[in-house]
């Protein structure tokens, strides 16, 4: 039935059996990343324009980009072909701009300007011409150079007029590089026995309130886990792990994600909810130089058969196993103000022979929202000054001109940038094909080596236009009993010269030492502000350490979590979060008030939510969001006395206003050049909830603090009990304030 009616839709719309063909494999090369049919890399690295250099042109940069180069009148067939393939691959979900760029040089350039665009009109795609997803016609002369450099670096196929039809330009030869090894057909790994005879076991759990995975241990400020490969507790046990700028979240299997700034807008790897997969974009490998054998010193994603003990603590998780007699302890943890990553491998050889060991450090680069939209765009460099690898995406609107660098305390004997060198086409982090291949032959293969193993060296490739990642290799001698720390970072800085300065420090042992005794003493210093002691031990340990700890670190620092990574600052949300922290670090309450104030409109509603640095978020009716802000206030001075945030000043917002039928609009406002204190800022907001509707209750909106209940006001006439409680509280604790003599 399918076939059939692919077929009547073929040819109803009178496409050929091979342009469908052509279409099919243009589809393909829409989708995947496939360099040959890119601009050449000498173009993507020149390119320092973002995604917003588009919009000018009324290119959003949101759809795929498929891009044609047109420079004489008679290459007007490819034109009519890319067309047709526009308007079958639409129909079947498969959206994209088609951009022709006009660039005949001769005096007759308006006259095959005018016959493309008579062309365009008389598609299928005629509804769709100078529209999202939809056909663009431009001409050379209306480009500058950069704008030519950023058109061809964000396209996803670049065809030239000059090399014949879509099926002759996008013939290649693609070349089977294998599939890795079936992950039950043979485990990649051999363990090599423990000089005991016995695999690691660890030391015997002591837990508080353990469960069959895990328990508290440290008196309550940490929580281990006891994990194999296929001993997983039913869903992800995170840390998320950050300070103000920066910061990651980890999982019991050693899976997660790294951020900077914005744990949605700048992601610097991968986020995943999936909690059946648990999928990793960062990892630590450890190779045996003699055996061939790899391993990792987490429990996945290589299956080494191991007990990994993983314990989250409050600004670090470890992880300690045992494998081919080299015991390991992977500290992982971030600086308390720096954007730098840290994780330090402490390796004991515990055999009684030396050991030539190889370590990688994998990351898979996103350096934005998603690596599906952005690992086109990324752009690699080794800096042998600094002894770093590093990556850019100057197509990411806020974060272009960011460089994210990774690097080593002990000398990197080889790198890539290519993830299909590392993993290979179809490899797996649990068994990378660059490591696969490395391992000894079998049968005929292992006669022709004469039983040597063969060596892993990485091809120091950097660049664009190829599927990047970050692959350091570092080689390490270890004596029978010896102990040794390598320390691996992952950085971000404005631009080169501040990340070498940056990289100076975060390879030093002194300095990260330094900040791991200040990431303590934070925490202690914090979390030990306030101490409670009940009957309940289990009560203690939450109110004493775990949720003080997760509020800041997790919700007011991050934004972010397993199942939801929003990134983006609330109105309501994070002044609530601050609230929580008003007797151990009042500052902190302070500091989100008068950051929300500034977040206020000159007409007295707030943003619900925006996304630093940039600022742009929504303009919404939900009426109880502005009332939070003299309900903080309030707060604050009920707890501190502290009357001078009465008098500090905080800028207001400007932007367009919702229309009558309008709930909400994603803008970016502008900040207004207008001031007030956060005591008008409060009688504003105060003001604006005064509102009422015919029962004399305020206007409910689009929404108050129940989320449930959003569409009472659509109509304009809903009301609010639970607003007018509110309200009533607010001004009632309010008067005194209002009396004060100011």
């Amino acid at each position: 039935m399918a076939w059939s009616q692919s077929d009547v839709e073929i040819r109803h719309q009178q496409f050929s059996v091979a342009q469908v063909h052509a279409f099919q494999h243009l589809a393909n090369f829409i989708i995947y990343n496939v360099p040959e049919f890119r601009a050449p890399p000498e173009i993507l690295k020149r390119n320092t324009l973002s995604q917003t250099g588009l919009w000018r042109f009324g290119i959003s940069g949101d759809e795929p980009i498929v891009l044609v180069s047109l420079n004489d009148p008679s290459q007007a067939k490819l034109a009519y072909e890319l067309l047709l393939s526009h308007e079958y691959l639409r129909l079947r979900g498969i959206k994209f701009d088609l951009v022709l760029l006009n660039e005949y040089p001769g005096g007759y350039m308006q006259n095959f300007q005018e016959e493309l665009e008579f062309m365009i009109k008389s598609s299928y795609s005629r509804h769709f011409y100078e529209k999202r997803a939809g056909v663009f016609l431009r001409t050379r002369g209306q480009l500058s150079d950069e704008e030519i450099r950023l058109l061809f670096s964000a396209a996803r196929v670049v065809l030239n007029g000059e090399k014949g039809s879509i099926a002759q330009q996008l013939k290649i030869e693609i070349k089977d590089e294998g599939a890795p090894s079936k992950p039950g057909a043979g485990s990649p790994f051999s363990v090599v026995a423990s000089d005991d005879g016995s695999g690691f076991r660890g030391p015997e759990p002591k837990w508080d309130f353990a469960n069959g995975f895990g328990g508290f241990t440290q008196d309550g400020k940490a929580y281990a886990m006891r994990t194999r490969y296929d001993q997983l507790p039913p869903l992800p046990w995170a840390n998320v792990v950050a300070n103000r700028d920066f910061g990651f979240l980890i999982t019991e299997s050693g899976a997660g994600y790294t951020w900077s700034d914005n744990s949605r807008e700048n992601r610097l790897t991968n986020w995943s909810n999936d909690p059946i997969s648990d999928p990793f974009s960062e990892v630590i490998y450890i190779r045996d130089s003699e055996s061939g054998d790899y391993w990792c010193p987490t429990v996945r994603p290589v299956n080494h058969g191991e007990l990994v003990i993983a314990e989250h603590a409050f600004g670090h998780s470890d992880f300690v196993t045992r494998v081919n007699s080299i015991h390991s302890h992977l500290s992982i943890s971030a600086a308390t103000q720096d954007r730098v990553k840290w994780w330090n491998l402490e390796l004991t050889n515990s055999s009684k022979d030396g050991r030539e060991l190889e370590l990688y450090l994998y990351i898979e680069w996103v350096l934005g929202v998603s690596r599906e939209e952005t690992y086109r765009y990324i752009i690699s460099s080794y800096d042998n000054d600094g002894s770093f690898l590093y990556a850019t995406n100057p197509f990411n609107i806020d974060f272009s001109n960011h460089v994210t660098f990774v690097g080593c305390s002990h000398s990197i004997s080889s790198y890539t940038a290519n993830r299909k060198e590392f993993l290979g086409r179809l490899g797996e982090h649990g068994n990378p094909r660059l490591l696969e291949d490395a391992r000894p032959g079998e049968g005929l293969g292992q006669l022709l080596s004469g039983g040597k193993r063969r060596g892993v060296k990485l091809s120091k490739t950097t660049g664009a236009g190829f599927d990047p990642c970050a692959v350091l290799k570092v080689d390490l001698t270890l004596g029978a009993g010896e102990k040794r720390n390598i320390l691996f970072y992952m950085g971000q800085a404005g631009n080169i010269f501040d990340a070498r300065t940056a990289a100076s420090r975060y390879r030093s042992m002194s300095f990260y030492a330094a900040e791991r005794k200040a990431q303590k003493e934070l925490w202690d210093g914090t979390l030990g502000a306030l101490q409670v002691q009940s009957p309940d031990r289990s009560f203690d340990f939450l109110a004493n350490g775990w949720l003080l700890y997760q509020t800041l670190s997790c919700r007011m620092f991050a934004r972010t979590g397993f199942f939801q990574s929003s990134g983006a600052l609330g109105f309501r949300d994070q002044l609530q979060d601050s609230m929580a922290m008003l007797l151990v670090k009042p500052e902190l309450t302070k500091r989100q008030i008068l950051l929300n104030a500034t977040r206020q409109f000159l007409e007295g509603d707030v943003q619900h939510w925006w996304h630093p640095p940039s600022g742009k978020g929504v303009r919404t009716k939900i009426s109880d969001n502005y009332l939070w802000l003299p309900f903080a206030v309030l707060e604050y001075l009920r707890v501190t006395g502290d009357r001078s945030i009465l008098e500090e000043s905080a800028t207001f917002l400007e932007g367009p206003l919702l229309d009558q039928h309008q709930m909400e609009v994603y803008i970016t406002p502008q900040v207004s050049n207008k001031s007030a204190t956060i005591y008008e800022h409060c009688l504003i907001a105060l003001d604006r909830s005064m509102v009422v509707g015919e029962r004399g209750l305020p206007l409910i909106g689009a929404g108050d603090w129940n989320d449930g209940m959003n569409a009472v006001g659509e109509g304009g006439k809903g009301e609010s009990v639970w607003l007018a409680w509110f309200l009533a509280d607010i001004s009632a604790r309010s008067i005194p304030w209002c009396n004060r003599g100011v």
